[in-house]
């Protein structure tokens, strides 16, 4: 990213995704990010849940996700995206031209978290 007078500005692959989890946990509906390649640890923290490929300022984006059970999968997808999209767009200045949303799980009402 470019700044005037020649500067460059550097943000880390981290904060994007830092700022994409963030933006999917804001929406209603979302249980939390998931590993996709681990669908069963409904408890576990995820390193994997955010892929993100920046290429001459723009960013397609890979979100993994646990929904909760009864919510309207396309309508919380479609709101993950929007507000995904707007946060990058307003915090860092990138274009965002494809937000991907992967459903991993769906966790009935019954299930608790121990924490």
């Amino acid at each position: 990213m470019h700044l005037s007078g020649g500067d460059s500005l550097k943000i880390s692959e981290g904060v994007l995704e830092t700022i994409t989890g963030v933006a999917t946990a804001e929406v209603k509906g979302v249980y939390g990010l998931a590993d996709i390649k681990d669908r069963k640890d409904r408890n576990a923290k995820s390193k994997n849940a955010v892929k993100i490929v920046v290429s001459d300022e723009v960013a397609v984006i890979d979100v993994a996700v646990i929904l909760k059970y009864g919510v309207n999968v396309a309508q919380v997808s479609q709101e993950i995206q929007h507000n995904i999209k707007r946060s990058i767009q307003t915090m860092i200045g990138i274009t965002v031209a494809k937000v991907n949303i992967h459903i991993v799980d769906i966790v009935p009402q019954t299930v608790k978290v121990h924490a």
